[in-house]
């Protein structure tokens, strides 16, 4: 749980200040409801298991939207995965 809170924070700061931004101000309320629901989640229900399984989904639905807020897209990710992107900082070194 505590590296998904560390995680969300950090998303939530990307998202949070390109509202600001952008005056976006659905956004900010979006970034503050969704702190709040993971806040309660981990004090209301009983269900520990459950409530690290919503934290995840809310995590990973917060990053991908952190991703392409910071300029990330589907093009960029595949070529720095593939290993093909020319300004990534490995792609010209020399095996020594």
């Amino acid at each position: 749980m505590t590296l998904v809170i560390t995680l969300l924070h950090v998303f939530w700061g990307i998202v949070f200040f390109d509202g600001c931004a952008k005056k976006k101000w659905y956004t900010l309320l979006v970034v503050v409801l969704s702190h709040l629901l993971v806040s309660a989640l981990t004090f209301i229900s009983p269900h520990y298991g459950l409530n690290l399984v919503l934290a995840y989904i809310i995590m990973v639905l917060t990053g991908v939207w952190a991703f392409f807020v910071s300029g990330g897209s589907c093009r960029s990710l595949k070529l720095c995965l593939l290993c093909q992107d020319k300004d990534f900082l490995l792609f010209n070194q020399r095996a020594r």
